[in-house]
């Protein structure tokens, strides 16, 4: 059984379970910064990253909301993108950042007053 598809792509530039190509990725992120709007297959990207980093590292409260922050970063961002270098890399790191940030599993730390009280 194959795990990459048999196509006439080296293994090598493919990204991450095969979302995209670096070169189309890369030729996607320098439309969006050219035109300014976000191309839909750049958005698809964009949501497969997301999916994919969330369910690798088990973040699903509130996964929507997150996609929508990730993509307004992208948007936010979008000029400090290089795109000499692995663009996937840095779009995956951007998105596990999201994810960390809003994360509502952090154990949370309470003084022994709070503790007493709780058990009371």
């Amino acid at each position: 059984m194959w795990l990459w598809p048999q196509a006439e792509i080296p293994l090598n530039t493919l990204c991450y379970r095969v979302y995209t190509t670096r070169q189309e990725l890369t030729d996607l992120v320098q439309e969006f910064q050219a035109t300014g709007q976000m191309p839909e297959a750049l958005v698809t990207i964009l949501d497969k990253i997301i999916s994919g980093v969330a369910s690798r590292y088990g973040f699903w409260h509130d996964l929507e909301d997150r996609k929508q922050e990730f993509q307004l970063l992208v948007l936010k961002k979008v000029n400090n993108i290089k795109t000499t270098g692995n663009v996937f890399n840095y779009l995956t790191t951007c998105a596990l950042n999201v994810l960390r940030a809003k994360d509502k599993r952090r154990p949370t730390t309470f003084t022994d007053a709070e503790l007493e009280a709780e058990m009371v």
